[in-house]
């Protein structure tokens, strides 16, 4: 094979039993309509060369008024497809630092179809004098 796989796991991969997860996950991918059938629950993936791990963030939404992310707290690989259960959180920004505040956790989790995020990129979670920031430093403006 002259390229390797689209997906490849990294890590622990555990098979995904439903019942074992909290209520918000288990609703989130109810929600999401996604098969159960071979599903595997993963520490982190390469997919095109890009590296997911758990606790890190995503964009999930983009306005000129608010951007929300979406922490990592479940990679679900089945087959070819795979998913990300996220922890949605508001964000303010920090202008002068150029930065985004992230708030609290809302009450909201969200199966999302890695292919259909908004930007591909996974960020880093930082803590800054116990606050939860994170630098967009890519494609979604800042």
């Amino acid at each position: 094979q002259i390229f390797p796989p689209t997906i490849q796991i990294i890590g622990e991969a555990n098979d995904y039993r439903h019942h074992l997860y909290n209520s918000a996950t288990q609703d989130a991918v109810t929600k999401a309509d996604v098969s159960n059938h071979n599903m595997l629950d993963v520490s982190a993936v390469v997919y095109k060369g890009t590296k997911y791990v758990k606790g890190h963030v995503v964009v999930v939404d983009h306005t000129d008024e608010s951007t929300e992310f979406g922490k990592i707290v479940v990679i679900l690989v089945n087959d070819s497809k795979w998913y990300f259960v996220l922890e949605l959180h508001q964000s303010v920004r920090l202008i002068d630092l150029g930065l985004y505040c992230l708030h609290c956790p809302t009450d909201r989790s969200l199966c999302v179809n890695a292919d259909s995020l908004m930007d591909y990129y996974p960020i880093p979670l930082y803590n800054m004098a116990d606050l939860f920031v994170v630098s967009l430093h890519h494609s979604v403006s800042s």
